[in-house]
């Protein structure tokens, strides 16, 4: 994970705090940058372990996002 990961996180954060209209067009395009890292992430890992399974950890990316970006409180 590099440093513009942990910054989007930190943002998502303060968004969530301040949510207003404004924000929402700024949040999606945060909460799609997240997913691609992840993706990213997922991908590197895969290679560096040389694992083939890496489906269903992409298949939820967008869902885990989604709860930590919009639904969880955390």
């Amino acid at each position: 994970m590099n440093k513009a990961f942990f910054q989007r996180v930190k943002c998502l954060e303060a968004i969530k705090k301040n949510f207003c209209m404004t924000n929402k067009v700024y949040l999606l395009k945060l909460l799609q940058d997240t997913a691609t890292e992840v993706r990213r992430n997922i991908l590197l890992m895969s290679h560096r372990a040389k694992s083939a399974h890496i489906g269903s950890a992409l298949s939820t990316v967008e869902i885990l996002v989604t709860l930590y970006g919009r639904v969880m409180r955390v």
